[in-house]
């Protein structure tokens, strides 16, 4: 097992082109660490950094607290497991999974065990003489998962290895890799732009725009507390919704409003307290704290705003409704069968316990 430290790392082609900024992040011993974001934030170029496939332009790579900048991807003990699999065509499964092994010059007969043992964990054994032509994309990954298995790495290095299965694969593969890390405790840095991935899969996140990192937590502690607006954007299926919120104070309360002046309501108590001299704030709620009102809910009238039903999304058990409230469009999402028509007017509240509130300007959470 590994830690792995980065420091001020940086990367940039020519003079002009950088796209990685100096980022500083430690990697715990067995942790499953996953880095999240946009494409071309730089994070698959992180990763291969991390992996000795591209130089580093600045700073220092620690493995065990020993730099390794320039040390060769065998010498740092890494494994790593492709988006496009990255198998030999014209060798079978076994050849594949033993390949690196031979390259180490290790004893047939340990090849022969690791190949073996990595084959029944992963359900390959009837697989092993068949060419990667012949088998399924999740059985292709699976080959490319027991590759670095069998290798026996320090680190395990995965580069959106789901982004070509289908949805029902992808599903099938994440709870593979969330076993497998379970069972092995293999210290883990997996890159994705799937934030349904990240959240399920990550001991902690770490969430990159522009080469930057914006914030690394647990995935309760970015979904709850994000940072700032960007990153409350990204995380969170659907996405969070935003209101531009003008702040009123009077007698000793504050109290939001929304610019078309068809919301207004008193701020929470917990966020007073963060609101300062601001006049304007973005306020930031889930879907799942809005809901559609009734007249039998025990909830005041001044909670309840008037909005018009846009759009209605059936997903089953549950339902995700576009509604607008003036020049405000938000989605909502409500569980149950009974589902309300499209042009139809409802009254709407929110659960305030868990919105967020991030300065105009900067767009930095307030709360944090």
């Amino acid at each position: 097992m590994a830690t792995v430290e980065l420091k001020q790392i940086k990367k940039t082609y020519g003079k002009d082109t950088h796209v990685v900024h100096g980022i500083d992040l430690e990697i715990k011993d067995q942790e499953f660490l996953v880095l999240v974001g946009p494409s071309g934030c730089g994070k698959s170029t992180t990763l291969r950094m991390i992996a000795g496939l591209e130089d580093i332009t600045g700073g220092d790579l620690l493995i065990d607290g020993k730099v390794v900048n320039h040390a060769t991807p065998n010498e740092r003990e890494i494994a790593m497991v492709f988006q496009n699999y990255a198998l030999y065509p014209h060798m079978t499964v076994y050849e594949n999974m033993a390949f690196g092994l031979k390259l180490q010059k290790l004893p047939k007969e340990e090849v022969e065990k690791r190949v073996t043992n990595a084959a029944e964990v992963l359900g390959l054994t009837t697989y092993l003489k068949r060419k990667p032509k012949e088998l399924s994309g999740g059985q292709r990954q699976r080959v490319a998962m027991g590759r670095a298995i069998a290798k026996d790495a320090k680190v395990f290095l995965f580069d959106e290895p789901l982004s070509n299965l289908d949805a029902k694969l992808r599903n099938e593969m994440r709870t593979e890799i969330k076993r497998r890390h379970l069972h092995d405790k293999r210290t883990t840095i997996y890159v994705t732009h799937d934030q349904v991935e990240a959240m399920t899969l990550a001991d902690r996140l770490v969430i990159m725009r522009g080469g930057h990192i914006e914030q690394v937590g647990t995935p309760m502690e970015v979904f709850s507390r994000p940072s700032n607006k960007f990153v409350a954007s990204f995380i969170g299926s659907p996405a969070m919704n935003f209101f531009n919120i003008d702040v009123e104070k009077s007698g000793g309360e504050f109290f939001f409003k929304d610019h078309s002046g068809n919301m207004k309501f008193k701020a929470p108590q917990h966020v007073k307290e963060f609101i300062g001299n601001r006049q304007h704030l973005i306020m930031g709620l889930r879907p799942s704290d809005i809901f559609i009102a009734h007249d039998n809910d025990n909830i005041p009238e001044e909670w309840k705003f008037d909005a018009t039903i846009e759009i209605v999304e059936p997903l089953g058990k549950n339902a995700l409704i576009s509604m607008s409230i003036g020049s405000e469009l938000f989605i909502g999402e409500i569980m149950g069968m009974n589902l309300p028509e499209v042009g139809s007017q409802v009254k709407v509240s929110f659960n305030l316990v868990h919105l967020s509130l991030f300065d105009c300007e900067t767009e930095k959470s307030i709360l944090v």
